[in-house]
């Protein structure tokens, strides 16, 4: 059985076939897998007429391919050839012969037709289907060519392999075409590990298949319509046989002449000029003795088609084996090269500094390798953190109002229960004034009349009164709720105050300030009191204070809350956003000291401050993934 690398598929650049006629004559009709191929490709097999092929063909006035089956008679085939001879004398016919019944194969009784290109395939056996199917396509596509083209389907292209340098040289310096044919086989030879390499070219005008290296001529060259190697040229597809004489296509002239038939054949086509002409078969043939071929041996003998296929392009129609060649290479190129007595090297290593340079990768590899091992990344929890003064006591409003007069301005020492502010109040000394008299003239009555239970109680509600109004007065003054230094005043007179508001801050005693630091909600269990925490001052990148987290807050709180923690001063100039973490850490001491300078900590300075929440090797961090794999060992 045969060995097919591809499907036979037509070009797009090439002409569709939907157009020709497809005659099947023979006792039995055409297989079934055979028409549903060419169905595919929009050919369908037609019956051929009764009043006969002439006048079938006559009436249809479009090109048309015969196709003798199995079973018919080698007369009948003549017969009917005849027939259409001289019936039909214009028609574009192309025929197909396959393995007639009886009295033999004889292809000088074709020859007329095979010297005009009308006999497109003639076998001396019967074709699997897909081979069949592959002929009658490709004897179609020939039809709507020119005349003196070949009709190839188009097979694979081989892919690019390197061959071994001299086999190359020896390409390239070919001056005649034997020289050429004979450099094609001996890379057949290497490429193939074969016993035989045939590069078998094809003249179109003479149509004949024949081979310069082997001392032949084009004018005695063999027919392209019988043989393994026509086969290749009609339908562009590789061939793979276990065993050539099998096959009924098998040709002993053509395909392995003085060998043996059971041969293990490989054949390629050598496409030039574009996708479609074929210029010439490559035939790669080993022992049967030997194993068969391999795919790998296929794609290399494949690969010499296409380094041979440029030498092949320049090629004349009519050049026979004295004919020089024009190679892509240019002459002056080539004479240069002769002149050279010791071949050149291409390439030129410097065995010193790359042993240095080998040595050197493999050490930095392996440093690589342990530092994806042994180096840690950090992760850190960062966020903004505000200083906060030690004994520092913010004093608010306690009602509402304009502010009168102020007592006291940042700096001055105060002691307890010392007014601070007054706030305007008009109101309530009128009201308190009117009460006093009110509660004299009702003492008088009660001196009066003692025993008079309305005045009595009269009296009793106008002490309430005045005590009531006594409270609203002494609201309207601020007062020191301890002893200390006034800091910060953040009140003006005439200034509009509402109850709640911060007014000045007093500090109580002198303490070291500390940091609150707001982190991210999300690492919250992973912070503990003890740990590190790096602080970065504003206005100094790049300089830190490491201080030791004092206390962490057992929940986490959003935004809003944060900012009541900070007070309404600090909590308004620092942007806050998602759930946070209160971390706090006292300071080492109440300056800092930036490029010999020393500066003193204040109330509500931002920073920025970072955590080290965790830390894991270099390896998993550049590929996560590995963490899985780690918790599942573990």
């Amino acid at each position: 059985m045969e060995t097919t690398k591809r499907d036979f598929a037509i070009p797009d650049s090439d002409p569709h076939p939907e157009s020709v006629t497809v005659f099947w004559v023979g006792p039995e009709g055409p297989p079934r897998r055979v028409r549903e191929l060419l169905s595919d490709r929009g050919l369908a097999l037609t019956p051929a007429p009764g009043g006969g092929l002439a006048a079938g063909i006559g009436e249809d006035g479009v090109p048309a391919v015969v196709c003798f089956g199995p079973g018919c008679a080698a007369d009948e085939v003549r017969a009917v050839l005849d027939e259409l001879g001289r019936e039909a004398p214009q028609a574009a016919c192309s025929f197909l012969v396959l393995s007639p019944a009886v009295g033999g194969l004889d292809l000088a009784g074709f020859q007329e037709l095979v010297d005009d290109d009308r006999l497109f395939y003639l076998s001396r056996g019967p074709l699997s289907d897909r081979d069949l199917a592959g002929l009658i396509e490709s004897a179609a596509v020939a039809l709507l060519r020119q005349p003196d083209a070949p009709s190839p389907l188009a097979g694979p292209r081989g892919t690019h392999g390197s061959l071994p340098l001299d086999i190359l040289r020896r390409l390239a310096l070919a001056r005649v075409l034997p020289e050429l044919a004979e450099a094609i086989g001996a890379a057949i030879l290497v490429a193939c590990s074969a016993q035989r390499g045939r590069c078998l070219l094809y003249d179109s005008q003479r149509q004949a298949l024949w081979s310069p290296a082997e001392g032949a001529e084009p004018d005695s060259g063999e027919s392209p319509a019988v043989g393994l190697a026509s086969f290749i040229l009609r339908t562009g597809l590789t061939l793979c046989l276990p065993h050539a004489g099998d096959d009924p296509r098998f040709d002993a002239d053509l395909d392995n002449p003085g060998g043996d038939p059971a041969s293990r054949f490989l054949g390629v086509p050598v496409r030039t000029g574009g996708t479609t002409e074929i210029r010439a078969v490559l035939v790669a043939l080993r022992d049967s003795q030997e194993p068969p071929f391999e795919p790998r041996e296929v794609a290399a003998l494949e690969a010499v088609a296409v380094h041979a296929s440029p030498f092949l392009m320049a090629l004349a129609p009519e050049a026979d084996s004295s004919s020089e060649l024009r190679g892509p290479f240019r002459e002056r190129a080539l004479q240069e090269r002769e002149m050279i007595v010791t071949p050149l090297e291409p390439l030129r290593l410097a065995p010193g500094w790359t042993r240095w340079t080998f040595w050197l990768m493999v050490a930095a590899f392996a440093a690589i390798a342990l530092a994806l091992g042994v180096v840690e990344v950090p992760e850190y929890a960062s966020g903004v953190a505000v200083v906060r003064a030690g004994g520092r006591v913010e004093v608010t409003a306690t009602a509402g109002g304009t502010v009168s007069s102020l007592a006291v301005q940042p700096g001055d020492r105060v002691r307890k229960d010392q007014l601070l502010l007054t706030l305007y109040s008009a109101e309530e000394a009128a009201s308190l004034r009117r009460l006093d008299r009110e509660l004299e003239s009702k003492l008088v009555q009660r001196l009066q009349a003692p025993s008079d239970p309305v005045v009595a109680q009269d009296l009793m509600a106008l002490r309430s009164e005045r005590e009531l109004a006594q409270s609203r007065l002494s609201e309207r003054e601020l007062r020191a709720p301890v002893d200390g230094e006034v800091s910060d005043l953040r009140a003006a007179q005439g200034q509009l105050l509402q109850a709640g508001q911060p007014v000045l801050s007093i500090l109580a005693r002198r303490e070291l300030p500390s940091v609150v630091a707001l982190l991210p909600g999300s690492a919250l269990p992973q912070i503990r009191p003890g740990m590190r925490m790096r602080l970065e001052l504003p206005g100094h990148p790049y300089v830190y204070r490491w201080l030791v987290v004092g206390s962490v807050a057992g929940e986490v709180i959003g935004p809003a809350e944060a900012r009541r923690l900070l007070g309404p001063v600090a909590g308004d100039t620092i942007p806050l956003e998602g759930p946070l973490a209160v971390v706090t850490a006292p300071l080492p001491s109440a300056t800092f000291e930036v490029a010999g300078k020393t500066y003193e900590y204040r109330d509500g300075m931002p920073s920025r401050a970072e955590v080290r929440v965790k830390s894991e090797r270099l390896l998993f961090a550049l590929l996560p993934a590995l963490k899985s794999l780690k918790g599942q060992d573990g």
